[in-house]
Parts: C-alpha cells; sequence; structure tokens
C-alpha cells in the first residue's frame, strides 16, 4: 500500500470497482465512500448495486436502495 506525506492511502486504478464484474456474479452488493450524491447513487443503481448510502450530514446517513 502506498501512502501519502500525510499517511492517507493513495488510490490508483485497482481501487475502482468493475461494477459489471460485479452485477455478473449475480449476488446483491452496495457501494459506499463518495458514492452520497444523487448521480452517483442513480449510477450505482443503473449498475447494478443494490444500494448506496447517502449522507446527510452531522453523521446522519441513510442507504438507498433499488427496491421498494
Amino acid at each position: 500500500m502506498k501512502l501519502d506525506e500525510e499517511g492517507e492511502p493513495v488510490y490508483g486504478p485497482r481501487d475502482t470497482p468493475d461494477l459489471a464484474k460485479m452485477a455478473a456474479l449475480g449476488l446483491p452488493f452496495w457501494l459506499a465512500g463518495g458514492q452520497g450524491s444523487p448521480e452517483a447513487v442513480a449510477g450505482a443503481l443503473a449498475e447494478g448495486a443494490g444500494g448506496a448510502p447517502a449522507g446527510l450530514g452531522g453523521g446522519v446517513a441513510v442507504l438507498v436502495t433499488g427496491t421498494s
């Protein structure tokens, strides 16, 4: 693992999930980390994710799912 000068991980192309491959497994999956915008949630659901967390601020979050 590579770390920056502040000790934080440095992410690269291998850290980006292949959502099509994940969906092809036929198992539910959820995305987290930077997926809280309406566009990111919609994109994750369109790619087959079962849901994605959406932060509401103040430490409050909800799980937005593709089912009703």
